[in-house]
């Protein structure tokens, strides 16, 4: 088994350059506000073992956009009904312990410091979450993030509007869907997450 302590699901390039288009570099971020921790229910708790994640981006409309963005969008509208695939991998119990909604929804959506919460409802296993960001130089945002966080399922769909994405002309819109779910125990050939 290999440990690794980076996320391991898949390659995010498709939601991180979604979430990204309107975002500037690393460097020009604004930086993080303290968002509160909310502890998860015992009972939707991940539960370590071995787990597989499928990201698809079920929409992805752009508008008015620079040359620049355009040709990066155009990554995007091709993705359109492709499912990017990781796992399985194995996830280990003291990871786990360290789980809140938060987390959970990071480590599943993988959305930066730029964004700033709005609102963060849970009830039961259902999340109900909205964030913004709004930069001059990086364009402004809204990203919903609703579905369920349950002990073996994580069935998020998150969408995102970004005007003046980069700072420059237009519009980005997208809709996509993570599903991460627990197969059973992990095993010997699998990666470990910690």
């Amino acid at each position: 088994m290999m440990r690794m302590t980076a996320k391991p699901f898949g390659s995010a390039l498709l939601i991180g350059a979604m979430l990204t288009l309107a975002v500037g570099p690393a460097d020009a971020r604004p930086k993080r506000r303290a968002a509160a921790v909310v502890k998860l229910d015992p009972r939707f708790t991940r539960l370590a073992g071995s787990w597989q994640q499928t990201r698809e981006t079920l929409s992805y409309d752009a508008s008015g956009l620079s040359r620049d963005m355009a040709e990066m969008a155009k990554m995007g509208k091709a993705s359109v009904g492709q499912k990017d695939e990781s796992g399985p991998f194995c996830i280990l119990p003291q990871s786990v312990k360290r789980d809140t909604m938060m987390s959970r929804l990071q480590v599943a959506v993988q959305f930066g410091p730029e964004w700033h919460v709005d609102s963060a409802q849970f009830g039961g296993d259902q999340v109900n979450f909205s964030a913004h960001m709004d930069t001059p130089d990086q364009g402004s945002g809204k990203m919903s993030i609703v579905g369920a966080l349950a002990a073996g399922l994580t069935d998020l769909t998150l969408s995102t509007d970004s005007i003046n994405p980069g700072g420059g002309p237009g519009r980005i819109r997208t809709v996509s869907r993570v599903v991460a779910k627990r197969l059973g125990a992990c095993t010997v050939d699998e990666d470990v997450v910690e």
